[in-house]
């Protein structure tokens, strides 16, 4: 059963996505009513490299500056989402996997960060850019929604809304994140979930000087600054070409750190990607939970 592209989906979830939908947007509405004005929302964010890049500086400060959300992150360099599910192979340890992240918060969101990796012994079976791994991602984003409504039903919480970070273009490979995109896209729909576009803020599409319609997908070094970076160090290069910003070390197409991160990338230098991504993650976070 192919789900390769998913501009066929598998028959099962075509004929079950009226009834998926509808039980989803009852479960959203019940986790809106969970929260208040004087009852943060609870935020969890999930996620590799990228979502630690972004989870503690931007993601976390950016809701908590409204003053209605607190926010959990569990992430880590290198996983997949099977990392985070119950498999004798995952690498996250128990207390960092997602049902258990989820029964210790109650999140009225989780946000779901995975730029696609396929280095853990989960995915060790699945090459990148396969059939395979394509398939694996597919059932595994699959698995982490039922782990999510399972966890909050065991637990007697509404059912946490989702939203599925989409990824950003990738040097020399300009097929995959869009493809692993449409998983994303495929799964939140089916769901009554939603997608964050964190990935167009790096891509060429950002540039007003390009207009063709494959910008989205293409891979850029750097962007004109915009205005909140203008007159900050997040403007790298102030005096070329009106002002541009570097998104990536030039030994580091993929990561967001434009100077040293530890361990847990956390990041030393002004960066104007972990600021773009992250913000955009956040903000469509707070728009969903109506928290801005």
């Amino acid at each position: 059963m192919s789900r390769v592209l998913l501009l066929n989906p598998p028959v099962e979830l075509r004929y079950g996505v009226l009834a998926i939908v509808c039980a989803s947007i009852l479960g959203a509405a019940s986790a809106a009513a969970a929260f208040t004005k004087d009852v943060p929302a609870r935020i969890l964010y999930i996620g590799d490299s990228l979502a630690a890049n972004t989870a503690a500086e931007v993601v976390a400060s950016t809701q908590e500056a409204t003053g209605r959300a607190v926010t959990s992150y569990s992430a880590f360099p290198g996983m997949a989402i099977c990392d985070f599910l119950e498999s004798p192979n995952a690498e996250m340890g128990r207390p960092e996997r997602l049902r258990a992240q989820v029964r210790a918060t109650q999140p009225h969101l989780v946000i779901l960060q995975f730029w696609g990796n396929a280095f853990t012994k989960c995915m060790i079976e699945q090459p990148s850019n396969t059939i395979e791994y394509y398939r694996s991602y597919f059932d595994d984003a699959e698995r982490a929604v039922r782990a999510i409504e399972e966890t909050a039903l065991a637990i007697n919480v509404p059912r946490p809304r989702i939203l599925w970070v989409l990824q950003g273009p990738e040097p020399g490979v300009p097929g995959r994140t869009p493809l692993l995109n449409n998983i994303y896209r495929w799964v939140a729909a089916v769901h009554g979930d939603r997608t964050t576009d964190a990935g167009l803020t790096l891509s060429a599409a950002v540039d007003p000087t390009v207009t063709d319609t494959g910008a989205r997908d293409r891979w850029v070094q750097t962007l004109p600054c915009n205005e909140d970076e203008r007159g900050t160090p997040y403007c790298t290069h102030p005096n070329i070409a009106g002002g541009v910003a570097q998104l990536h070390r030039d030994d580091d197409p993929i990561h967001f750190c434009l100077g040293n991160h530890d361990f847990f990338f956390d990041c030393d230098a002004p960066s104007p990607a972990i600021r773009r991504y992250g913000r955009r993650i956040a903000r469509d976070a707070n728009a969903w939970l109506g928290i801005n």
